[in-house]
């Protein structure tokens, strides 16, 4: 388990969580981007909680990992959802992306 430190609180998460949640934030501050994710939390009675955060460029995240302990039914979800968003950065931008096709009228002009 970890603790991911928000502006608005502490939340205890897994370490596969926080760690999507980190890596998210970064591409999306390196984008100047803002997105709202679901993430499943622990609060101190040990009650499962699902917290909604706002990730901007400008706030500030950290992790303190305390453990190894995953629940993978629980973040399934969350990760799914983290993972896509994570793949979307990487994917090539299709107004850029022109496939090669030497019998293309296209390529007659060039």
């Amino acid at each position: 388990m970890n603790t991911l430190h928000t502006p608005v609180g502490n939340f205890i998460t897994t370490a596969a969580v926080a760690d999507a949640v980190l890596e998210y934030w970064l591409l999306l501050a390196r984008s100047d981007g803002y997105d709202v994710v679901d993430i499943p939390t622990r609060d101190a009675d040990g009650h499962h909680r699902t917290m909604r955060l706002t990730l901007t460029p400008s706030q500030t995240l950290a992790v303190t990992r305390w453990g190894t302990s995953t629940h993978p039914a629980r973040d399934e979800p969350a990760m799914a959802d983290l993972t896509t968003k994570i793949a979307a950065f990487h994917a090539p931008d299709p107004a850029t992306f022109i496939e090669w096709d030497p019998s293309s009228a296209l390529f007659d002009e060039i």
